[in-house]
């Protein structure tokens, strides 16, 4: 309800009622917030059978023009397309009647009009293949009393498209379209979709949908990019993880992972996965010789852009404080009590010791564990045969200022018995979970090497005689005694390869240099045995390598005086 400019004209209260036809309309609201009176003074009003009635009082003079009062009326569902319905002022007076007020009369046409709704914009259809398609479904609602006629659906980019684009909506209804994202290129994707209809107040709808184009491919990613390992003791071990992920949109396949070092490895070599997927690489780093080794490990996969992928090895190899290994033993099947010994090279005294040995339960069994020389006076050694299926666990601590002193020998031996159904072979000993430490609990720097229980025929013979059933493969067995003092057994054995083989057996020291040489010969297919007689060297370790064509091996024994 609006009148012209009351200004000067000293308005300070006003009356009216209005009427309507309570059949067709209902009141739903009166307010004469955001009005040009709105602050000027209290609005009371009362609703009664048809009629309105509204009273204004103010505070000062009322001045300007405009709407008074807004009415929300509700159209009810008896009214009829068409119906012209009056809205009738009985009075309107402004203070008591002075000044005068003229008023003018209003109706509510009731007509017929669509009402368009879309569901669900804008829209995003993320990442989508190159050379494949995305769709996402678009609800178009009629929710006037009239029929919808959507006349065109337009798209300004190619890369979106519409299945319909010109239809009709019943009232109440709904007509679903299939929009679709087709990127044709690696790029990011924005458009306009345009419904036009006859919607009398929303002629025309615009809708933002947008997409990246991906290419269709592996996509692999390798973090970090180098691994620094520190210092590693000579012959011990450190390990590190790598993960391997595969971003792309399609299955990633690693066939092979190399290490261009033999002091690098990985724990698997070979993998596929899946897009958004990820695979945890161990990394292991066992130094062979003291100073710095690097190396590069390569990751290879069908990754078109980047088929692979290269990760810098860094490693400081140091001299341990420690050195723990396993000798070897030889034994027939169904032969009990071989003596496998627990070796401890130390330049540190050591006050603890705690490993693991593992060993071929389906060929050996642990029946026992003792001190020797070096350890008897420990007052804590405790052992576990059954840790584990193949597994025997040692711990070692000293009390009240003991230790074992520096020096090279045995501190324990573990007695097994092989299996009489034993397959012949050579059976890897291995030690694992080793952590030793001097009297103020500081860890010590440690290498390990491990050890093998040959398994052989009982017609084996020593010299360069060759037992009845040939060896499969290349072995070089740990010696036995060892320690020793002064000659220790060195066993070997050489499959058949299809002919003769030059087979070179030699012994060196620390610093690399050849002590004695014990077979240089062509040699047949067989098991072999050679005595080493230490003769006038000196106490300590010493190594022996045996090279047969492209096979080298070399292990490590201890000479005690």
């Amino acid at each position: 309800m609006n009148t012209e400019e009351v200004g000067g004209l000293d308005v300070f209260s006003a009356q009216t009622a209005l009427t309507y036809d309570e059949s067709v309309l209902k009141v739903i609201a009166v307010s004469h917030e955001e009005t040009f009176c709105g602050f000027w003074g209290v609005l009371t009003y009362s609703i009664h059978e048809g009629t309105i009635l509204l009273a204004w009082s103010g505070m000062g003079s009322l001045e300007g023009s405009g709407p008074m009062v807004y009415i929300d009326l509700e159209v009810l569902s008896s009214a009829e397309i068409g119906q012209s319905i009056p809205l009738h002022f009985e009075y309107f007076v402004f203070n008591e009647g002075n000044p005068f007020a003229v008023t003018k009369d209003g109706a509510i046409s009731i007509i017929s009009a669509p009402d368009i709704v879309l569901s669900d914009t804008p829209h995003g259809f993320g990442q989508v293949a190159i050379g494949t398609t995305k769709d996402w479904k678009l609800k178009v609602t009629n929710e006037g009393i009239e029929d919808l006629v959507v006349t065109e659906v337009l798209s300004d980019n190619v890369a979106f498209t519409v299945d319909e684009t010109a239809f009709s909506v019943s009232p109440g209804n709904s007509v679903e379209l299939t929009v679709t994202f087709a990127p044709l290129d690696e790029a990011q994707y924005e458009g306009i979709l345009t419904v036009l209809s006859n919607d009398p107040d929303k002629s025309e709808c615009n809708i933002l949908v947008t997409g990246v184009g991906v290419r269709s491919d592996p996509d692999i990613s390798v973090s970090p990019t180098s691994c620094d390992f520190g210092q590693v003791a000579v012959h011990g071990v450190s390990e590190t993880e790598l993960t391997v992920s595969n971003v792309g949109t399609e299955a990633l396949v690693v066939t092979d992972i190399d290490a261009t070092s033999p002091d690098f490895s990985v724990d698997k070599t070979s993998f596929t996965l899946q897009p958004d997927s990820s695979e945890r690489v161990a990394v292991t780093c066992s130094p062979s010789a003291e100073g710095t080794t690097t190396a590069d490990l390569v990751v290879f996969s069908n990754d078109p852009d980047e088929p692979t992928v290269t990760i810098h090895l860094l490693a400081v190899g140091v001299t341990p404080d420690v050195m723990v290994s396993i000798s070897g033993a030889s034994g027939n099947p169904g032969t009990s009590g071989i003596k496998v010994s627990v070796l401890l090279d130390n330049r540190s005294d050591v006050a603890g010791m705690e490993l693991v040995v593992n060993f071929d339960p389906e060929m050996l069994t642990a029946t026992g564990i003792s001190t020797t020389s070096r350890s008897a006076h420990i007052p804590v050694f405790i052992t576990n045969l059954n840790y584990g299926s193949g597994k025997v666990k040692l711990l070692i601590v000293a009390t009240d200022g003991e230790s074992i002193a520096h020096g090279v020998g045995s501190v324990a031996e573990i007695l097994f018995d092989i299996d009489a159904d034993a397959s012949l072979g050579t059976y890897p000993v291995t030690l694992s979970d080793v952590i030793v430490g001097d009297a103020r609990g500081n860890p010590l720097l440690t290498g390990i090497e491990n050890g093998a229980v040959n398994i052989m025929g009982s017609t084996e013979v020593e010299g360069d005689n060759r037992s009845g059933s040939m060896p499969e493969e290349f072995a070089l067995l740990q010696n036995g005694p060892n320690p020793f003092n002064p000659t220790t057994d060195i066993r070997y054995q050489i499959p058949d390869v299809g002919y003769s083989i030059h087979i070179a057996l030699k012994v060196y020291n620390l610093l690399g240099q050849e002590v004695a040489t014990l077979v240089d010969e062509i040699e047949e297919p067989g098991y072999y045995s050679v005595k080493f007689d230490s003769q006038n060297l000196a106490s300590g370790v010493y190594f022996y390598t045996l090279k047969a064509g492209e096979f080298c091996m070399t292990r490590r024994m201890a000479l005690i005086r």
